[in-house]
């Protein structure tokens, strides 16, 4: 029970210190073409993080692309779709850049078709 209570802080705890929310594409996206990304941050997150592209079918696993490391002040950026994927359901994540397993923030699932 005490490990319980003490985990629940830290996930707790985990999720308040970071108030980055990615924005869940909306537009129809098609593999190998532009995706735009849009965040909200406060000013105690953190200056950057690394952008993946996930299978949402296959989560916490599923890596599909590396979009590399992001400014969070920024609040967009354009990112070219790999142009191997096939039409399903994706997410994005947010983590923390030396720790992947830490994730700031995760955007709801949307479609890319294939090309």
């Amino acid at each position: 029970m005490f490990i319980r209570s003490i985990l629940t802080t830290f996930v707790f705890g985990a999720s308040i210190a970071c108030a980055l929310t990615l924005d869940t594409p909306t537009e129809a996206l098609v593999a190998g073409g532009p995706m735009e990304v849009t965040w909200e941050s406060t000013a105690t997150d953190p200056t950057e993080f690394t952008l993946f592209l996930l299978n949402a079918a296959e989560l916490p696993f599923g890596l599909e692309a590396d979009f590399g490391e992001v400014e969070t002040s920024a609040g967009s950026v354009t990112v070219t779709l790999p142009d191997t994927l096939t039409t399903k359901s994706y997410v994005l994540r947010a983590v923390n850049s030396t720790s992947v397993d830490f994730v700031y923030s995760s955007s709801g699932d949307f479609v890319i078709t294939a090309a």
